[in-house]
């Protein structure tokens, strides 16, 4: 039996195919070479140690932010996710995140570092308001001090201060 070459139709669509599948590799690999380049530059600047430690810093903070003293009962009164953090914390992350001017801005405010943050993010929830979310607090913590209350996705939102008791301070 004899060979016969392929028909040259066939030929050409062989010799297309390896064309593209060659394109691709290329692009593939450029690709790679790319962002290979940015991630050294990210790991290696200035800026990028910058962000990648105020990423990591806010995994943190999030995490126990997330399972703080308060925060299972804060769930179970309605509000799908709840944080209890730090101010002190978040000021640390945004200091490495904004300039020297809205810094000061944060600052102005007077808001003592050790003051907490109560945010509740009540998405679905009826009938929850920040001085619900301020009774659930205190009930469940007895905070010593002053603290805010953040609601979101509720009936009402809203940011608030309370006192050790749970009573709203006046605005200011």
């Amino acid at each position: 039996m004899v060979n016969l070459p392929p028909p040259i139709e066939e030929v050409h669509r062989r010799a297309r195919a390896r064309t593209a599948a060659s394109v691709i590799t290329i692009l593939v690999v450029c690709g790679a070479l790319t962002c290979g380049g940015a991630a050294i530059w990210l790991f290696q600047s200035e800026m990028g140690q910058e962000l990648l430690a105020a990423a990591s810093g806010t995994i943190e903070i999030a995490q126990s932010g997330l399972t703080a003293p308060g925060t299972d009962e804060l769930r179970a009164a309605g509000c799908q996710i709840a944080m209890v953090v730090d101010f002190g914390d978040m000021l640390q992350l945004v200091k490495a995140l904004v300039d020297e001017d809205e810094m000061q801005a944060v600052l102005d405010e007077e808001i003592p570092p050790d003051t907490q943050v109560v945010t509740c993010d009540a998405a679905g929830a009826e009938g929850i308001s920040c001085q619900d979310v301020a009774r659930v607090y205190v009930e469940a913590v007895a905070p010593s001090q002053a603290f805010f209350v953040h609601l979101q996705g509720g009936d009402e939102e809203c940011q608030a201060a309370f006192d050790s008791s749970g009573e709203p301070l006046p605005d200011e």
